[in-house]
This record gives C-alpha cells, structure tokens and sequence, in this order.
C-alpha cells in the first residue's frame, strides 16, 4: 500500500517471503517477478548451463543463479597474450567420446589427443615407465573376483589389498595403485569403495580421456552459453543461501552483494558441488527445507576430494635436453612435493602442470597452503624431477598460476569419490527429491563417471529431460 511502482520488486519478494510457497495466484506482476512456470538453477557450471541449454531450447523460461563473477564453475580457463596455450585452472582433460567432445568439434577449436610416452624419476635419472613391470592389471583382476559381484560385500581399497593381494611379487603393484588412486581420484585408500574403483576403471580409467582444447575448454563454456537466448538468464554473484520447497513450488533465498531476496520457481535443479551439499549450515552451503532426508545418506556416502594444480610457463621446454625426454607425456616423481607433471599441447610448448591429490600430500601443498608456498613446491618438484638445481629451475621459470579449489568457498573440494557402502549413492541422486527439486552435477554421476566433465553434462541434461517429463 502506498509503494510506488519502482518498489516493485522489493514488495514482491517480500510477499514470496510470506508465501512461503503456498498455492496463491498473483496477477499483473512484471514478468519474470514471480513466474510460476519458470525453473530455477543454481549454479552456472557445466550441468548447470547444459540443463538451461535443454529447457530453454523445449521454451521453459530459465533463470541460472550463479555465485561466482564467471560461468563455467569448475572449469575455469585464463588467456594470457604472451602464452599461445590455454591455461587451464580446472578440468582439463576431455573423455574420448561423448557430448563434450563433440560440441568442441563442433565449433573445430584446435583440438590435441595425448601422446607421448610416461616416465618416472628413478636414481639413475627419468625412465620410461614400463607398464608391464607394475602388476596393476593383476591386482584389478583379483579384487574383480572378490568383491566385483553385486553379491559380495564392499570393503576400502586398503582392506580389500591386504586381503587379497598381500603377496610379495605385488608390492610394487599395490604402491602404484595406491599412488594412482590418490593422484587421479583424489582418493584415500582408506576409505574409499572398492567397488566404486572398479567399475570406474571398466568404464572411466584414466585412459578414457586423453584429449584437450589447444584454444582452452572455456571453449565449452561459451558455446553452452551462446545457445542461452532467448528464454534464459545468468544471474551473476547471485548466492543461494536456502531452498524452500513444496510438491508444487518452490522459493529461493538469494543474496546479491549486501541485498537479500526471494524467488519464486515451479521447480529448481541444483548443481552444487558435493562438499556444499554437506554440513551446509557449517560452510556456507545451501540450506533446505525441509531437509532433504531421503538424500542425505547418499550424500554422505560420497566424498569430496581434494588437490593442488599449478601451471608452470618457461622460457623453453628445457626438459627435452635435460634427460632426452621429447615423447614425454607424463613424468612422475613421488619424492616430490607435486608427483605428477604433464606437458601442454602441442609439444614444444614451454608449459608443465603439476599435481598433487589425494589424503598425502606435501604440507607445502595441502589445503590452506599459499599459492607462493605451492609455486616455491613446484620449483623445487621440477628439480627433484629432474635433477636439476632450485636456482636451474627458477632460471627457466617465467610464472606460476594456480586456483585453490578446496580454499574455494564455491567448490570446497576438486571433485567426488564414493567412500565403502557408497557405490551406487549417485543412481539414489538422480532421482527427483520431488516434483519440484532435481540434483545434478559431477557427483550424481553413476557407474563410476564421477569427476569428469562429460559426467557433468550429461548430468545437466539428464535433470533439465526429468522436469520435461
């Protein structure tokens, strides 16, 4: 009463406040006030934006609230115009087949398939790693016999090696598995499912995604988002903060700058990362209500993983005449604070990434360490690496970059593993919570794709056909 058309928007949040999601029809209100026939997303990551790309090519009007400045979430990309390569903060690597790669084909960026031969820094200097030296695939076939049925019970990966696979001649293949799923998982052997393990390695080993985008894999991110228009829109530094919902509707709180609001939705998807779907009073996650019960235990069976990346730009690719290495791929040290390095595409580039994942890493790497601490870690790796002297390394070295994901209070963590018991929790995710409230996301994904960005996609439209339906 007495407000004045300007005030408009401030009134009508209020009254979704009081609403509270009860069926009240409101009239001639602006559109995009309160349209009851809209979706919400939250989150403008990959499954997010893929989900907008489906309801809005079906004409559902969309509304993606996004917390961070930038689209993209996880994938994160940075241009520099004296580097000819993407640097690539976030995911990189693009599975073999699938939606990913296809929309990168087609808007034909320059596209690279690894190749290249690993090595590992060993006493005598770096060595090509022989694969068939390491009894991995061995070790996989017995935990296959064990527990790989769905009658058997799940155990760790720990209790499952020591079971199983305790004898002398697989020593070294049981170090090279625990290094291999700290390093690509981000796992802890002791906790997580050895199911999950397998069926992730039937269907997503770390040979099922060998390609990258020369140009950058934002490459992605802007192809999703040009397809937006016209019954879409991105909401900027837009953070949920809770999700109020019913059978029928739902409301978002949303904070923008200093100014909370509400918003009225028919339905929302969620694309948040795992860790911001646990404990969300304590860190700043999402809060619900009511609580999403039936999920929650699911939710819990899952963990977020954590790692440290930095990207390391040069004069020159001086590793190629330090040990010979030109059809170097990867290059693993495991005395190193950062163990694992690959090159950039295409060979030549004077660019290395650094890794390090998992529940051991370095203390000069870990959550909560500097990004001059990790830099300091990454010259000192490339001289272990390489048997190089720091101040070698440093010579050759221009920059550093590096994005603490785990610091990140819109990530918390790099991506998800299933913990003992948890192996088919992403299949209880993707079923509707209600009519009104679907979960996507990296770690919805089933039968082991957790973690990739295909999972990501397809989880975007997987949630965006539900809603259709």
């Amino acid at each position: 009463r007495g407000s004045s058309i300007r005030q408009l928007p401030e009134v009508t949040s209020k009254l979704a406040v009081l609403l509270n999601g009860r069926e009240v029809m409101l009239e001639g209100l602006p559109p995009g006030l309160c349209r009851r026939d809209s979706v919400a997303i939250i989150g403008a990551g990959l499954a997010g934006l893929a989900a907008a790309v489906r309801l809005n090519a079906a004409g559902v009007a969309v509304t993606v609230f996004e917390a961070r400045d930038r689209l993209g979430g996880r994938v994160h990309t940075v241009h520099r115009a004296d580097i000819h390569a993407a640097i690539e903060l976030g995911a990189e690597w693009i599975r073999n087949d699938g939606g990913i790669l296809d929309a990168l084909r087609a808007r034909q960026p320059p596209l690279h398939r690894l190749e290249g031969k690993h090595h590992v820094r060993q006493r005598t200097g770096v060595e090509e790693l022989d694969d068939a030296a390491v009894p991995r695939g061995e070790i996989i076939e017995r935990l296959e016999q064990e527990v790989g049925g769905a009658e058997q019970r799940d155990v760790s990966l720990t209790d499952a090696l020591a079971r199983w696979c305790a004898d002398r001649s697989l020593d070294g293949g049981r170090a090279m598995l625990r290094h291999y799923v700290e390093g690509f998982h981000a796992a802890d052997p002791v906790s997580l499912s050895t199911k999950w393990l397998l069926d992730t390695e039937a269907r997503h080993s770390a040979h099922a995604a060998g390609w990258r985008c020369a140009g950058g894999n934002d490459a992605i991110i802007a192809g999703l988002s040009a397809q937006l228009a016209p019954h879409a829109t991105v909401c900027m530094k837009h953070q949920v903060t809770q999700v109020r919902w019913r059978p029928t509707s739902v409301v978002l709180d949303v904070q923008h700058h200093d100014h909370g609001h509400s918003r009225v939705a028919s339905a929302v998807i969620v694309t948040l990362p795992l860790a911001l779907l646990q404990n969300t009073k304590a860190n700043g996650g999402v809060y619900f209500h009511p609580p999403l019960r039936e999920r929650q235990g699911p939710i819990d069976r899952l963990v977020m993983g954590h790692a440290r990346r930095v990207v390391c730009t040069f004069r020159e690719p001086f590793w190629e005449s330090v040990h010979d290495v030109r059809d170097l791929s990867f290059v693993l040290s495991f005395s190193a604070p950062l163990p694992t390095w690959w090159r950039a595409d295409p060979p030549g580039t004077p660019m290395l990434v650094g890794w390090a994942a998992g529940p051991r890493m370095h203390a000069a790497v870990q959550r909560g360490a500097s990004a001059a601490q990790l830099h300091e870690a990454a010259v000192a790796s490339l001289a272990d690496v390489f048997a190089l002297s720091v101040a070698q390394v440093r010579a050759q070295l221009l920059a550093c970059y590096s994005h603490d994901w785990s610091g990140d209070p819109f990530s918390r963590g790099a991506y998800s593993y299933a913990a003992v018991g948890g192996h088919d929790a992403p299949g209880t995710l993707v079923t509707p919570v209600s009519p009104t409230v679907v979960l996507a996301g990296e770690a919805t994904a089933e039968r082991g794709m957790n973690g990739t960005m295909e999972s990501a996609l397809r989880s975007g439209i997987r949630a965006a056909e539900l809603l259709l339906a």
